[in-house]
């Protein structure tokens, strides 16, 4: 590598064309110095930039030099020396223009001739495939300057995270920093959580250019060829970071910055594999399988996360020491908003969820009006000191600082948001769950239209308000289109056009919809999924406007094992027929003993949400795309199967207020339903309650069975039916995971054991419902054994009172007695003499 001359120069604003020129002569000793104009490139953000040149008109110039200032304080983030390097070793490659010499504050080289692309140009098929080639050819490079041929990626990082201010002195700059971005430690974190998810990836380290957007490639079409240019960030980097970075520019900068021109998936594939394809001519490798191309794109969309911390860390930096006119806070503030980095926000919902990890950002919209007496800051203090983030507060003792509150209702307008509120949500959300709902089966028409639709509705109109939405996630139910067996991944028509439902509930009185209520479900069972199968059909009609995907789940249970296994904190679903049946109170339900019950786990249905979301963010698609969360398919589990292990469960690790001997049983027949009911239920529930009386006490059970028959009962359509649901996205989902991501945000049901999870399931409703502590399981196997002996002497006593009754009325039965007990007194008279014998 030959030496590169210094020049004892120095340019500022005052002297920049003169001193310019001087410098140029230095280059190009052969010209006039009063033959030298100048062209002054502005589109810079980091250095300035002129072009020296002779002739009538830089566009005719055969012959250009370009000067760069450096810009102020960017020796702080850059190493100019390595630039210098990596541009003189390049250009002996013939990779980029020669460098002619350096100043005190600035660089001469030359010039690559061409057009600088765009966002239209770069997307050329020709065009894309010579940047795929270029970029796969400057992977190749291994600069004789740099003898650790590892990423240096992180060690930048971290260094920069030094020198990155912590306020700034102009007010309105430092409000909003303080307001946007968090603190130092806090992104210390993030960037370890992310060092460790790129490492996991295990690509190698490559000479990268790292800063790739559209004005750093010069096309030259009369050669065919494109130039990469300005190579000041060039260092050792992860192979696919240089493609995910390049992806991000698509989306330009400054104040045109627009991430929706992220490239989708159908896009990068085949960039990749022209990128492979050149990787693997120039290295000697093997031919490039569907499976190199997908592991690529996998990488690059990971990496492409760490390009947007990369840029934002640098912009914090520049804001604080540049004097170029640029925002640079706000373009720190789009990188960390942007659609790749939701991933960061989206951990936060898992600690909202119970599946804690270090969070990057987040809005929580708790829709739910307080209660009486306590704001939202006190319910959400409440919330997160419950056992489900015991783990979490071990790991970030902190971690509550990054939940934001905020009040609202989808029974008001406008959600019931604040003025204040309304504007952080609409300015800093990017990722929306709608989970709010009324999930009651018998709910009254109106309400559950109001809740169920209406409420849809209402954060449709709110979420067309969020500035930068990526995806607005709409949580629904597999059960939604029960009406049909087999049920397909997409929006049904819905039994009643939306407007049509919303007029009728806004002028008709609730007795007469309560009495239209059975002709308008008509084959459905309930007013919960009629509603939600039109909600669905809501979102369909604003998917061009709003980037829609929904989320179905089937019946949601207690967790497998995040944040630990069984944990769940309500009666809904089968917790509360699970809670009865451990109580001993529910002994006989209808359904098929061979039926799928289709239990999904709630850390499966969290992490796939989530997933989904990463999904719809990254890989953009014009469909709305319908996710089906369900094990029916995957991971068969039948009613039998729960009949047999809650009965195990129960027995094994008894609840404290055990009433009578768990003893559960699933029967399709309604007459044999009956009995059981009238001799195991309402009989038993109405001699309880008479001792109960006896002793002092006041009755409960006869009223317990009413409320526990009402219950059971919305089930039985449910208990009794079976559908197939299609689990085709679920799959695809998947497979677009890495290893790495499929462990953290697992939602692959064939990993469920179904006797582990109902045990655990059991013990959950043990803790976490009825609130018992495991230390008086002895107490309460102790009651279970005394309800055992008690059981069995009241089974005796009733075989003794029946049987004497029956021989002291019946003939027939009297006869077989006397038989019976005439054989069996021979058997014992000839024992004597059956003994002596042998």
């Amino acid at each position: 590598m030959s030496s590169i001359p210094h020049l004892k120069y120095h340019i500022d604003d005052k002297n920049l064309f003169e001193t310019a020129k001087d410098i140029i002569l230095h280059a190009k000793p052969s010209w006039e110095r009063s033959d030298i104009k100048f062209k002054v490139f502005d589109e810079g953000i980091t250095n300035k930039l002129v072009g020296g040149y002779r002739g009538a008109s830089f566009a005719q110039a055969r012959d250009v030099v370009l000067i760069r200032v450096y810009g102020e304080k960017t020796d702080l983030i850059i190493d100019r020396n390595a630039e210098k390097q990596n541009m003189s070793e390049l250009a002996e490659a013939g990779m980029c223009p020669p460098v002619y010499a350096t100043f005190d504050n600035g660089l001469v080289y030359g010039f690559a001739p061409g057009v600088t692309l765009d966002e239209k140009t770069v997307r050329v098929e020709t065009i894309r495939k010579l940047i795929a080639k270029e970029m796969a050819r400057l992977h190749t490079v291994n600069p004789r300057h740099i003898p650790c041929r590892k990423s240096a990626l992180f060690d930048k990082l971290r260094d920069w995270l030094k020198i990155m201010p912590d306020s700034f002195s102009n007010p309105k700059m430092n409000e909003t920093f303080k307001e946007k971005i968090l603190k130092k430690e806090d992104l210390e974190k993030e960037l370890s959580e992310l060092e460790k998810c790129i490492e996991s990836l295990g690509y190698p380290a490559v000479f990268s250019h790292n800063d790739l957007l559209l004005k750093n490639i010069i096309y030259n079409k009369e050669e065919g060829k494109v130039t990469f240019i300005d190579q000041e960030y060039g260092m050792y980097n992860y192979q696919p970071f240089d493609i995910g970075n390049h992806f991000c520019e698509y989306a330009g900068i400054g104040d045109v910055t627009d991430y929706s021109l992220y490239p989708d998936k159908d896009y990068q594939l085949p960039w990749i594999r022209e990128y492979l394809q050149e990787w693997s001519r120039l290295t000697g490798g093997a031919e490039v399988t569907d499976a190199d191309v997908w592991k690529m794109y996998c990488g690059v969309n990971k990496c492409a996360l760490a390009a947007h911390f990369f840029w934002a860390i640098w912009g914090l930096i520049q804001a604080k020491y540049s004097a170029i006119d640029f925002d640079y806070l706000g373009y720190a503030i789009i990188r960390w908003r942007s659609p790749v980095n939701f991933l960061l926000i989206l951990d936060v919902e898992r600690v909202v969820n119970g599946n804690g990890r270090n969070s990057f950002y987040l809005g929580v919209l708790p829709w739910e009006e307080p209660k009486r007496g306590k704001d939202v800051s006190q319910r959400l203090e409440e919330l997160l000191a419950s056992k489900l983030f015991e783990k979490l507060k071990r790991q970030d003792p902190d971690f509550s600082k990054k939940v934001i509150p905020v009040t609202g209702d989808i029974l008001h307008e406008n959600l019931g948001v604040s003025q204040k509120d309304e504007e952080r949500v609409i300015n800093d959300v990017s990722v929306v769950f709608h989970s709010a709902a009324t999930v009651k089966f018998d709910e009254e028409m109106k309400l559950a239209v109001e809740m169920n639709v209406v409420g849809v509705n209402r954060m449709i109109q709110f979420c067309k308000k969020i500035k930068n939405l990526e995806v607005l996630l709409h949580v629904s139910t597999a059960y939604c289109n029960c009406n049909v067996k087999y049920i397909d991944e997409k929006v049904y028509e819905p039994p009643l056009a939306p407007h049509k439902l919303l007029d009728a509930c806004e002028w008709m009185d609730g007795d007469v919809l309560n009495t239209l209520t059975p002709k308008m479900i008509g084959n459905r069972p309930n007013t919960y999924t009629y509603t939600k199968a039109i909600a669905e059909y809501l979102l369909y009609q604003n998917k061009e406007e709003l980037p829609v995907v929904i989320f179905r789940p089937s019946i949601v249970g207690a967790s497998w094992n995040e944040p630990v296994p069984g944990w769940v904190d309500n009666y809904n679903g089968p917790t509360g027929l699970l809670a009865a049946i451990g109580n001993g109170l529910l002994r006989v339900m209808k359904g098929d003993f061979y039926g799928t019950s289709d239990i999904i786990p709630v850390d499966i249905a969290s992490n796939m949400m989530i997933a989904v979301a990463w999904d719809n963010v990254v890989y953009k698609s014009d469909e709305l795309k319908v996710y089906h969360c369900t094990t029916g398919q995957m991971n068969k589990f039948t009613w039998g199967q729960m009949e047999r292990m809650s009965h195990e469960c129960f027995m094994k690790n008894p609840v404290n207020t055990v009433a009578r001997i768990p003893n559960p049983r699933f029967t399709k027949s309604y007459v044999w339903h009956e009995v059981c009911v009238l001799f195991d239920h309402v009989l038993p529930a109405y001699l309880m309650d008479m001792m109960m009386w006896v002793s002092g006490k006041r009755p409960i059970f006869v009223k317990i069975q009413d409320k526990l028959r009402k219950a059971v009962g919305s089930l039985d359509y449910f208990t009794q039916n079976e559908w197939v649901f299609s689990n085709k996205n679920l799959d695809d989902l998947l497979n677009k995971m890495t290893p790495e991501d499929r462990k953290t945000f697992n939602f692959n049901v064939k990993s469920i054991h179904w006797p582990t999870y109902m045990e655990s399931y059991c013990l959950g409703i043990k803790r976490f419902v009825l609130r018992e502590e495991l230390s008086e399981l002895s107490k309460a196997r102790q009651t279970l054994k005394r309800l055992q002996r008690i059981n069995f002497a009241v089974n005796v006593f009733l075989f003794i009172a029946v049987w004497r009754l029956l021989i002291n009325r019946v003939a027939v039965a009297r006869t077989l007695w006397n038989f019976l007990l005439g054989w069996a007194i021979r058997i014992f008279k000839r024992m004597p003499k059956v003994a002596k014998s042998s």
